[in-house]
């Protein structure tokens, strides 16, 4: 059975900053708020995303005119290696977001891009223990 991290909803909120600005807050936030677990020595980790969609583009569309309510998936390898990789869904309702995410093994990996990539004709078969 799959571990999943426990779901909260927030409201997620970006900005554009200059460089002053960001050194400024920087400075002032990091008395109070921790450092990520992913970062290497120099503080930074790259993140590879493979998004999922439908024939008709559904989850851009949905988000290009403003649904209030939808979904997309995606999964994410942190740092470039295979260590760890999340088959993560985000939820968004009006201004609340919830993301949940679970941890998938290489092969559960490879099984759920195989799907993606069947000859014509094949039918799909089940990646064990993975739900969409």
């Amino acid at each position: 059975m799959m571990q999943r991290k426990r779901a909260a909803d927030y409201h997620e909120l970006k900005y554009l900053i200059n460089k002053p600005d960001y050194a400024l807050l920087q400075a002032c936030f990091v008395t109070v708020l921790f450092s990520d677990p992913n970062v290497d020595s120099t503080g930074e980790y790259w993140i590879r995303s493979l998004y999922f969609d439908d024939y008709w583009a559904t989850a851009y569309e949905d988000k290009d005119i403003g649904v209030q309510l939808r979904r997309k998936y995606r999964i994410r390898v942190y740092n470039c290696q295979g260590g760890r990789i999340m088959l993560e869904r985000k939820n968004k309702v009006g201004a609340y977001i919830r993301k949940e995410a679970a941890p998938l093994t290489h092969g559960q990996t490879e099984a759920v891009l195989g799907e993606l990539c069947l000859p014509a004709g094949q039918p799909p078969q089940a990646a064990p223990g993975i739900l969409l």
